[in-house]
């Protein structure tokens, strides 16, 4: 980069050139940038540009993290207790878009060819469409609804799908069981997409849906107070 009469021209070297996937859009939006840039003479120095003045302290810090925790996407997500500790994670991550989806790498300019949806081959593999646009989750979600004996399930994202049991109409304790399903559920549909994409294991449908409800039963039976509700009685989510 060099600065002629009030201009800066760039001089790129590049080990490739970038006409792949989002590159060439990415560049745009980099020269675009780059037109706003003024550059001077004047010796570099460092200007604090949190919270505060120009002068960098550790409260200036404190309250720089603590408005951007306020000033969130006011993303909710509430844990399901008799559910492991792996899937409430994976759905808080999944929730605020930190999974490894295709999209989501490609935000961290991480290149991937093939950005199609690992569960049906049809859309871009990304958090809102796995879970609700998705075909084999949108069966998935059909089953659940008949199963557990809910409103058909529609949800646009998948903050959608992880609070539809507020008004799913059952009461307790099938509520907060049913919390527990969509969110193994989710679990199971990320394990299936992970299969196909990275072991090329053809998806199949009702595997998806018997490990939701093996899953389920065995986390009921063994991290609830109902341990002797059988297997008959899971099958027809009777859970008294």
């Amino acid at each position: 980069m060099s600065i002629g009469s009030n201009q800066v021209n760039t001089l790129w070297q590049w080990k490739r050139d970038p006409m792949q996937g989002t590159e060439p859009e990415e560049l745009s939006q980099l020269l675009s940038l780059l037109d706003s840039v003024s550059l001077s003479d004047r010796s570099d120095r460092w200007i604090w540009i949190g919270e505060g003045k120009e002068d960098f302290s550790v409260a200036a810090v404190k309250r720089t993290i603590m408005k951007g925790r306020g000033s969130s996407s006011g993303s909710k997500f509430k844990w399901c207790k008799w559910v492991p500790a792996k899937c409430n994670i994976f759905a808080w991550r999944a929730v605020i878009n930190r999974i490894p989806t295709v999209e989501a790498l490609r935000r961290r300019n991480i290149s991937i060819q093939n950005s199609s949806c690992g569960l049906c081959k049809d859309g871009e593999d990304e958090v809102n469409h796995l879970f609700s646009g998705c075909y084999v989750a949108n069966v998935v979600w059909s089953y659940v609804s008949n199963w557990c004996r809910v409103p058909h399930i529609y949800a646009f994202s998948i903050q959608d799908l992880v609070e539809y049991y507020v008004r799913c109409g059952l009461k307790e304790p099938e509520k907060t069981i049913f919390q527990g399903v969509m969110i193994i559920a989710c679990w199971s549909l990320w394990k299936a997409r992970n299969e196909a994409r990275f072991r090329n294991v053809s998806v199949r449908i009702e595997k998806v849906i018997s490990e939701v409800k093996v899953l389920g039963f065995l986390w009921v039976k063994n991290r609830t107070k109902f341990r002797s509700l059988s297997w008959e009685n899971w099958c027809k989510f009777v859970i008294m």
